[in-house]
């Protein structure tokens, strides 16, 4: 009886699609309970960590070490990508990195990295989805009305087992005097990070 309906044009395409319909809730059934093979499953690209570097106003000190680190873990062979960000603990002072700041990064990589930087304000969503901060000086680490989290929060420089603050290079302008003190600031912290890179590296986990 079963072979009739199968010859009939009509009825065996009802009960092809049947069959079909019956064996694909049976497959979703199936793997709904079991684990897919370690080859099928998706390949979970990795979050990525954050450093941000925190200064007062936020176009000077912070912006020459978010440029600097960037250059510096280009040169690695990272597992995971790093994003860094750069704020001030205080008021922002101005729309644009100082023009020193710019200067001296310029003359430092042959590049006006800072062209596009744009200060802005620690807010808590930054403080919160940053892996580690690292603040220029003492001062800005004592800043009130933002809480920064100790365990991931430190000083830059005695981050690194050095005494002191990286100095706030501040006021800008386009004279010598103030050009070569921000171009001591920037030295200094490519020096740090540089000697350093690899505890950067290592305690970010990348």
């Amino acid at each position: 009886m079963l072979s009739q309906f199968w010859n009939d044009p009509v009825w065996s395409k009802v009960i092809a699609g049947a069959l079909l319909t019956g064996f694909y809730a049976l497959f979703f059934i199936v793997r709904s309970r079991l684990p897919l093979p370690s080859c099928l499953r998706a390949v979970q690209p990795p979050r990525g960590r954050t450093l941000l570097f925190l200064s007062s106003g936020g176009t000077c000190r912070d912006p020459m070490a978010k440029a600097i680190a960037t250059k510096l873990l280009a040169t690695q062979k990272l597992r995971q990508r790093v994003t860094i960000e750069a704020a001030g603990m205080g008021p922002v002072s101005a729309s644009k990195a100082s023009y020193a700041a710019r200067y001296v990064i310029s003359e430092m990589y042959g590049e006006d990295l800072l062209k596009d930087h744009t200060p802005q304000a620690a807010t808590p969503e930054m403080i919160k989805r940053a892996d580690l901060i690292l603040a220029m000086d003492k001062s800005v680490m004592m800043t009130t009305g933002k809480v920064l989290p100790p365990e991931k929060s430190f000083v830059l420089k005695e981050f690194f087992g050095i005494g002191g603050d990286v100095l706030d290079p501040w006021p800008d302008g386009k004279d010598p005097a103030t050009l070569s003190r921000y171009r001591a600031c920037a030295e200094e912290l490519r020096r740090i990070l540089t000697d350093h890179l690899d505890q950067l590296v290592r305690v970010l986990d990348v």
